[in-house]
């Protein structure tokens, strides 16, 4: 119910807005990134996070692990070492190379 109001007023939201005439602007440039991934780095790495934890789905789980790669290849360019530290930290959590619980506790995930 919560998930259908959600989108509802989403999409209010999206049509009240849609006659707006705003430039848009072409992002030629790699400096366009950064400020972009500084923005949504958090929600990246909780939807990353998330789909590794909570999905069976091997699918699921290449394309979330594909998401930290490709995230940590971005902030290594620019040289973000917070955001690096963070995916890098939620991967070795993943992976229980930090764990102090015993192996047995890691889920498989089949390819």
């Amino acid at each position: 119910m919560e998930m259908e109001a959600i989108s509802t007023a989403a999409k209010n939201l999206m049509e009240s807005v849609s006659h707006v005439q705003a430039p848009f602007t072409l992002a030629k440039h790699l400096e366009h990134v950064r400020p972009m991934f500084k923005m949504a780095w958090t929600s990246f790495l909780a939807a990353f996070s998330v789909g590794l934890q909570d999905c069976d789905d091997p699918e699921v789980a290449a394309l979330c692990l594909d998401g930290i790669r490709c995230a940590i290849r971005i902030v290594c360019i620019f040289h973000m070492t917070l955001e690096r530290d963070a995916y890098v930290q939620a991967l070795a959590r993943f992976t229980l190379l930090t764990a102090n619980s015993p192996i047995m506790d890691m889920k498989a995930k089949k390819y």
